[in-house]
């Protein structure tokens, strides 16, 4: 160990000599290798340890693949302080710490919980985690934040049993079950865990709102809670709290633990306790927002029930959407990510998918939220999308695809997204399935009898997929690009988009080049910073790597202001705003443009000499 407390590779290697390095960038915590599925032999290969020692940050995979290791991550100075006290052993552990709290470095003997683990008080805070099977752990380089990851304690992780690690009072712990009740089932082939399917109920169900039958509305979820997923007044509380942050006003917590006790208490309940519990879907607590059923109000109704002065929108309480992968990312988005043919836009977007379902990062993009995601094919055959699937992760139970050859031999049905009735299907799918991100690949095969280039062709899908977003279902359209680079069809498309992702072919891609290889460049954003731009590379299997190999780096610069000529930009000014650098800095890309001999200068304006 340094001065500083960081480590070498050699040190890492001698600490820990049966785990699994990762190789990751700098001020990044994912791994640029699909490490999920790498051995131990093949981590030791020389290309394998070149690339360890070229990049600056190295995780640690966790759990049976590196022999058992796993590690407590507690994320604030005093969680550490009480867990070194529970375990006073663990004084003599490897310990490392990021940002904050440290983790636990231990080397597990017996049974123990083979996933990765959020860990929460009773009152809902965050604890930290239990890491394990499908984690990694970054214990050297820099931090996203800035910051050296160091270690704490330099020895060699200790070994114990899991039933020996002693856990603060107020924590809730999943692996810990509670006997069964009376009347209490257990969900039979679920394909959520139980705190999701909880979730994923609340979401669907309406706020309290005072006026308007607040409290029926709030006993009907305390009596979800309590009678049909049949948890004690004591574990629902957590979720009624989740809940009552879009109650307006939200109620204390003595009226919350009362409509608790009293729902449990009600002799009026129809079905047996823990219904929910073996429903195979979870029934809405509302119907589904249906833009062709009769309104039950009058339009001067409807709009005097909508109205809200300047004083009352201040006061609302308005849940921001939650974010799900880098800053630009968000539940209820509408995105479009288009490319000229085989340039690696369906490459791109299953990898979102995986990072999403995964809840891994996806290249530099810090994934935020772990969400089930759709994904409708209309162009891939069986097999390539089965291998890419493969290739891009493992495979995952939040991940589904409905590839249109598939769907073809089983029903003889075809996808159509200008079909009303497949619009509601698919609607009413996510909803009962708890799909929270959408993908749609592509506009051109899935939407049949569409002129792309009529503006009012656009309002047949514009309404279902403001359904979507209301619904907080997060769409990802995949778009082929015209001649002329730019997303083929009308622009009216792009207006509800909250953001757009452009794929171009970088300028040193070789000819037969496997994989896919291209610059990724926001045209649209609503974050607050532009999205920055990189150069990505997805190498398949080959001799030098027998798994798929994703790198990303920063893009050329020289790259980014050819392909912005392209775009139509042609002033420095245009070009200093679009990049974000000075005139002078975009003078001297267009100087060396024109010694190179690509580029014209014409009254000031850029023209490819090529073009």
């Amino acid at each position: 160990m340094n001065g500083n407390g960081s480590i070498t590779i050699e040190g890492l290697t001698t600490l820990l000599p049966n785990a699994i390095l990762l190789p990751i960038h700098a001020r990044n915590k994912g791994p640029i290798y699909r490490w999920r599925k790498i051995t131990l032999a093949q981590s030791k290969r020389p290309r394998y340890q070149q690339w360890l020692a070229e990049r600056a940050n190295t995780g640690v995979v966790l759990g049976r693949a590196s022999e058992n290791l796993c590690t407590v991550d507690a994320d604030s100075e005093e969680g550490v302080e009480l867990f070194l006290a529970l375990n006073p052993t663990f004084q003599q552990t490897l310990r490392s710490q990021g940002k904050r709290g440290c983790q636990f470095w231990l080397q597990l003997e017996g049974d123990y919980p083979h996933n990765v683990v959020k860990l929460k008080t009773n009152t809902g805070q965050g604890w930290g985690e239990w890491r394990a099977d499908g984690g990694q752990s970054v214990v050297r380089g820099v931090h996203p934040d800035g910051m050296q990851y160091r270690l704490l304690c330099d020895l060699a992780p200790i070994r114990i049993r899991f039933d020996q690690i002693r856990w603060p009072s107020d924590l809730i712990l999943p692996w810990k079950s509670t006997p069964p009740k009376e009347g209490r089932a257990s969900p039979p082939g679920a394909s959520l865990d139980i705190s999701d399917r909880i979730r994923a109920y609340l979401d669907m169900a309406d706020p309290a709102i005072d006026g308007q039958d607040g409290h029926g509305t709030t006993f009907r979820i305390a009596c979800a809670l309590v009678w049909g997923f049949a948890l004690d007044p004591e574990e629902a509380f957590p979720f009624l709290a989740e809940y009552n942050r879009r109650c307006e006003p939200p109620w204390n917590e003595k009226e919350l633990r009362h409509k608790l006790d009293n729902a449990l208490k009600d002799p009026n309940h129809q079905k047996p306790r823990g219904y929910l519990l073996s429903e195979r879907r979870i029934p809405a607590p509302r119907p589904i927002p249906n833009a062709t059923s009769e309104p039950t109000k009058g339009w001067d109704e409807c709009l005097h029930d909508g109205m809200c002065s300047s004083e009352q929108l201040g006061e609302l309480n308005i849940v921001p959407p939650k974010p799900i992968l880098g800053d630009w990312l968000r539940e209820g988005d509408l995105g479009f990510i288009f490319a000229q043919r085989g340039i690696g836009k369906t490459w791109l977007a299953q990898d979102l998918a995986h990072g999403i379902a995964e809840k891994k990062n996806v290249g530099p993009w810090q994934i935020q939220a772990q969400e089930k995601c759709l994904y409708l094919d209309g162009e891939m055959p069986p097999g390539d999308l089965r291998l890419r699937d493969h290739l891009l992760g493992q495979p995952s139970r939040n991940l589904t695809y409905i590839n249109h050859e598939i769907l073809f031999e089983r029903t003889g049905r075809v996808m159509n997204l200008a079909d009303p009735d497949f619009q509601k299907g698919v609607l009413a799918l996510c909803v009962a399935e708890c799909f929270k991100v959408l993908f749609l690949d592509n506009l051109s095969c899935l939407a049949s009898g569409v002129d792309e280039n009529d503006a009012m062709d656009w309002e047949i899908l514009l309404p279902w997929l403001l359904q979507l977003r209301r619904l907080h279902i997060t769409v990802i359209f995949i778009a082929h690009a015209g001649r002329n680079n730019q997303m083929r069809g009308h622009s009216k498309r792009e207006d509800p988009a909250f953001w757009i992702l452009r794929l171009d072919a970088p300028l040193d891609t070789t000819e037969g080049r496997l994989g896919a290889h291209f610059i990724t460049r926001f045209t649209k954003w609503r974050s607050i910073q532009k999205p920055a731009t990189y150069q990505w590379s997805y190498t398949p299997p080959g001799s030098d790597n027998e798994d798929i190999c994703v790198e990303f780096k920063t893009a050329n610069p020289v790259d980014i202001f050819r392909h912005l000529i392209e775009s139509g930009l042609d002033t420095a000014t245009d070009m200093a705003d679009e990049m974000d650098v000075s005139k002078a800095y975009v003078s001297q890309l267009a100087a060396r443009g024109k010694k190179e001999g690509w580029l014209d200068i014409t009254n000031r304006r850029y023209h490819l000499t090529n073009a």
